[in-house]
């Protein structure tokens, strides 16, 4: 997505375990800007010299993709094991300053490093991100917002089978729900499909309940309040109805954040609406 618009380099990294050998690669180098989870890179031209390609940066968070855990010891339940595994990502790559964007999970994730680490973050964009509240309480608090219940992830781990008949199983979850091209992408992405066309399911459960956990019951309002990097909040127009509650409170509590809200896609932003995501770090 990001390539075919920008023209830039894409990376995938798997974490720490791939992180060396891409680090050999970029050291002395000087990044402007840099887009982890979902983010895109750029660095600095010599005077004289025609500007370098930006590159862009797609780390899979552990848990997910190609992060694979040995076991569910490895699994991130505390907001700062990401933020520390994003650290020791960036600077094993040599990264000093970066914009850093985040999707989903990833936009909580993006608010505490950049908090954590704001030498580190010249630009901060959350696309879709999971609202700045502990939503158990706004839960509470507004239950009419509680979409009604998803079927959770504890079966994805059986879905197995020719790579069609996979497909057919994730869409059977969620029969209302609209099969986009952003949909299918996702599911691919989760499915490991061997040369033969058989296809096995990620198993994210305790990685996913994780999350969810920590979405749930933290609370990153004064966090926000922290930020002084200009800062860009996506929010879709078809986005589901806690999440649309909540993203706004991004853009009132971040000094400096600009609030998008024309957005198409639901909560599929990066590869439904790609345009979008890019005038945010454009502009």
């Amino acid at each position: 997505m990001v390539r075919r618009a920008e023209q830039c380099e894409q990376r995938r990294v798997r974490g720490r375990a791939r992180a060396g050998p891409r680090a050999s690669r970029s050291r002395g180098r000087s990044p402007e800007s840099i887009t982890a989870a979902g983010a895109r890179a750029r660095r600095r031209p010599r005077r004289g010299s025609p500007a370098p390609r930006p590159r862009a940066f797609a780390p899979d968070l552990r848990g997910a993709g190609d992060s694979k855990l040995a076991s569910d010891d490895q699994v991130g339940r505390e907001i700062q094991t990401y933020v520390e595994d994003l650290r020791a990502w960036t600077t094993a790559l040599g990264l000093g300053s970066f914009v850093l964007a985040g999707h989903s999970f990833g936009g909580r994730l993006a608010v505490d490093f950049t908090a954590t680490y704001p030498e580190q973050v010249e630009k901060l964009i959350l696309i879709a991100a999971a609202g700045p509240d502990a939503l158990a309480e706004v839960a509470r608090a507004h239950p009419e917002l509680v979409d009604p219940a998803s079927p959770g992830f504890g079966d994805l781990a059986s879905v197995e089978g020719p790579v069609m008949d996979a497909l057919a199983r994730l869409q059977a979850r969620q029969p209302g729900r609209a099969v986009t091209r952003a949909v299918v992408l996702r599911w691919l992405a989760n499915l490991d499909v061997d040369e033969r066309g058989y296809a096995r399911h990620h198993n994210i459960t305790a990685t996913a309940d994780a999350q969810m956990n920590i979405i749930r019951t933290v609370d990153q309002t004064a966090l926000c309040k922290q930020i002084s990097q200009p800062t860009v909040v996506l929010r879709s127009v078809d986005e589901s109805r806690m999440l649309r509650h909540v993203i706004p409170h991004y853009a009132e509590l971040i000094p400096n954040a600009t609030f998008i809200d024309d957005v198409p896609g639901g909560h599929d932003t990066p590869t439904a609406a790609p345009d979008y995501v890019l005038r945010a770090f454009r502009d």
